[in-house]
């Protein structure tokens, strides 16, 4: 129930507060949702930000996503792309499916299709699929294709 709820946000707000990245992340899921407590994205994105500077990789998404959209602060596609990359090359399929997508716009990132299609085949391997992305890329040369797929598999044999 609700109080049940809103004991379990303080509880995370504690946990937040004492640095605990994964509770920092929780609490500002709990401040954008608006459960248990009362919703507020400028307060969640704080948190995901600090979740993201303490480590957290969900938080790190979380961050990106809200740079991006100036979500609770200012838009910054750069510091998005950048963080973006972070928790993509910790292994992250939805960071790495958006930084494909930031590669084969050229949007906070430099316009790369090669980078876009390593990060799409890096997501596609941990079954996130994005057809947008399929058609983007579908122009690309056997070469382009070749390159992209060696470089996804070095950076697989580093996470």
């Amino acid at each position: 129930d609700e109080a049940d709820i809103a004991r379990a946000a303080e509880l995370m707000r504690g946990a937040a507060e004492a640095e605990i990245p994964s509770a920092q992340h929780a609490l500002g899921v709990l401040l954008a949702e608006g459960r248990g407590l009362e919703a507020n994205r400028i307060a969640a994105t704080a948190w995901f930000s600090r979740a993201a500077r303490n480590g957290d990789v969900s938080g790190m998404v979380e961050f990106a996503i809200a740079l991006f959209n100036g979500d609770g602060l200012a838009p910054n596609e750069a510091q998005a792309a950048r963080w973006f990359r972070e928790a993509a090359f910790r292994g992250n399929a939805i960071a790495q499916n958006r930084l494909a997508r930031l590669h084969a716009r050229g949007r906070g990132v430099v316009q790369d299709p090669i980078e876009a299609a390593a990060w799409h085949l890096m997501a596609a391997s941990q079954g996130l699929a994005d057809a947008w992305l399929d058609e983007e890329l579908a122009t690309l040369s056997q070469e382009q294709r070749d390159e992209a797929r060696a470089l996804a598999q070095s950076r697989l044999g580093e996470t």
